[in-house]
Parts: C-alpha cells; sequence; structure tokens
C-alpha cells in the first residue's frame, strides 16, 4: 500500500508475462489488451463489470 491506498498495476499484454517480480506488492493486476484509458477505469471504478477469457494462458508463478 502506498499511504493506505491500494497499488493497482494495470499492464499493456500482447504475449504471455510473469508477474512474480511485484505480485506480492499490487493489491491488483489488470491485464490491458489495448483498451481505451477511459473503459479501463470504468472497471477500475466498478462502473462496468468485465467478462470473458484471456486470449493467451498466462504462466503461473
Amino acid at each position: 500500500m502506498m499511504k493506505g491506498k491500494p497499488v493497482i498495476v494495470s499492464l499493456p499484454l500482447s504475449n504471455p508475462t510473469i508477474v512474480a517480480e511485484f505480485e506480492a506488492e499490487a493489491d491488483a493486476i489488470v491485464a490491458n489488451f489495448g483498451l481505451q484509458d477511459q473503459a479501463l477505469m470504468d472497471v477500475l471504478s466498478g462502473a462496468f463489470e468485465p467478462s470473458g477469457l484471456l486470449p493467451m494462458q498466462m504462466p503461473p508463478t
């Protein structure tokens, strides 16, 4: 946490990624596959609930 605020990491992905380096420090990790900033903010604020499957498999950490 940064001064009591949650840490949310948004990763722009095009390939599978291992996030072990910072996974323990983040409160949430959001995979971003080229969406617009407003769409990302709608998801993070709870205005929209995402659904679907990842377009790739992510390796376990």
